[in-house]
Order: structure tokens, then C-alpha cells, then sequence
């Protein structure tokens, strides 16, 4: 089983923290596309190439629609569709050269207090059954995985609120 190179993109972690190896650790903002493109390209010059992505970067903002702030709505919409949309976009200039390419859209459930995260996440469901249906006919298979909820970091204050 071959092993391929792991990119952490993240403003948060540090890749050298992470097991095996090599690493290599970039935090573009990921609503910037110059910052996202540069990231990718990076990542494909300095690993080797780019045979998978996995878009994975997620925040919470929680509140009811009616104390939900533009801001906060924004903000999630951003990070989690826009962010998949960017990546998937600068990702498949690489994978679309290649024999084949990987795309899994890191899907989600939300909770009450949280109409702004499951908007975003059913955004990516739909951008994902487009990708797969635009970027199939080149090898490149885009899935999404929607889990229920799962403890992290991120989630520590929908713990606290909810019980």
C-alpha cells in the first residue's frame, strides 16, 4: 500500500505534531481564492503531486435564526461551502491531468441553534453531486460524508449548550 504524502492545511494545528510523514502544514484562509489556489499549487509542487482532498474546515457560530447575526450567517457559509467550492475548484486543474483524483466533501447534521451550519452543510451535498456529475467523465470521484455529531474541539460549546 503506497504511502502518500499528508498536507495539513490549517491555521490551528501544526503538521509536524502529526504522525508518519512527510508533512507539510499551510493555513490559507480558505474564502480567499488566491490563498486557496496558492495552497494547492504549493501542495502539488512540493509533495509531488495532489491525488486526494479532503475539504474539512469547519467553525460553528450558533445561535436561533432570530439572534443569528448577517455576520455569523456569512461566516459559516464562507468557510464551509465556500471553502469546499475553492478547494475543489483549484484541486481538479491538478486532478483532471492525472490518471484519477479524490474529492471527499466533509458533509454534516445540525442542531437547534444552528440554522446557518446545516445550510451550509446541505450546500455541500448538492455542490458535491454536481462536482461528481462535472468531474466524473475525467477519474475524478467527488463523494461527501455526512456524519452525525462528533465531539471535537469545535464542538465543545454545542456540548456545553445542549447537555
Amino acid at each position: 500500500m503506497p504511502r502518500w504524502p499528508f498536507v495539513y492545511l490549517t491555521a490551528g494545528k501544526v503538521a509536524a505534531g502529526l504522525p508518519g510523514g512527510p508533512h507539510l502544514g499551510i493555513g490559507p484562509d480558505v474564502t480567499e481564492a488566491e490563498q486557496v489556489s496558492a495552497a494547492v499549487q504549493r501542495t502539488a509542487q512540493e509533495m509531488g503531486g495532489l491525488y486526494v482532498l479532503v475539504n474539512n474546515a469547519g467553525i460553528t457560530r450558533d445561535n436561533l435564526i432570530f439572534r443569528m447575526s448577517e455576520q455569523d450567517w456569512d461566516l459559516i457559509v464562507n468557510v464551509h461551502l465556500k471553502g469546499t467550492f475553492l478547494f475543489t475548484r483549484s484541486a481538479q486543474e491538478i486532478f483532471v491531468g492525472h490518471p484519477y483524483g479524490k474529492v471527499v466533501n466533509i458533509s454534516s447534521m445540525g442542531n437547534r441553534d444552528q440554522a446557518n451550519y446545516p445550510a451550509a452543510k446541505m450546500g455541500i451535498q448538492g455542490f458535491t453531486r454536481t462536482a461528481a456529475i462535472e468531474l466524473g467523465p475525467y477519474g475524478v470521484n467527488v463523494n461527501a460524508v455526512a456524519s452525525g455529531f462528533v465531539a471535537a474541539e469545535m464542538t465543545d460549546a454545542t456540548v456545553a449548550r445542549l447537555g
